[in-house]
């Protein structure tokens, strides 16, 4: 799970839930208080720490290669990007979707436990990819 907390002087905020089922990752994503119509960004860092996203505590966006059990590799893709989400009318977003090859847990360099999950707005401004709420996924999140 991930609570989500704003960033600087904006008030969005919610929460991600992730279950791990086989070589699957079910998310479920609800987040409120972002402006109405619009795209989002949701991607996983590689350090858990939003003291100060905006200054780079949050590390790169988290990659590695999948391997299935051969070790062989299978598919190189940036696991981190979880993509984008649209905000509804109300500046709401509730959606659910499963990534492939991703893990809760498992070898550090597979995991997603004590990464940082970040929301960035979709855009063309400089602004639109700075964090606008962030949170650490962790096996028991606070509200």
């Amino acid at each position: 799970m991930s609570v989500l907390a704003p960033v600087e002087n904006t008030a969005s905020n919610g929460v991600v839930r992730f279950y791990q089922g086989g070589n699957s990752l079910k998310i479920q994503v609800y987040l409120k208080n972002l402006s109405p119509l619009t795209a989002y960004t949701l991607r996983i860092h590689q350090v858990g720490d939003c003291r100060d996203p905006l200054k780079g505590s949050i590390g790169e966006p988290f990659d590695h290669t999948t391997y299935n059990f051969q070790k062989e590799p299978i598919e190189t893709k940036q696991i981190g990007n979880l993509g984008d989400v649209t905000a509804d009318e109300n500046g709401s977003i509730e959606f659910h979707f499963t990534v492939l090859g991703s893990k809760l847990t498992g070898p550090r360099k597979d995991s997603i436990l004590g990464r940082s999950l970040i929301l960035t707005a979709k855009g063309q401004d400089e602004t639109a990819s700075r964090p606008i709420a962030c949170g650490l996924i962790s096996k028991n999140a606070t509200l």
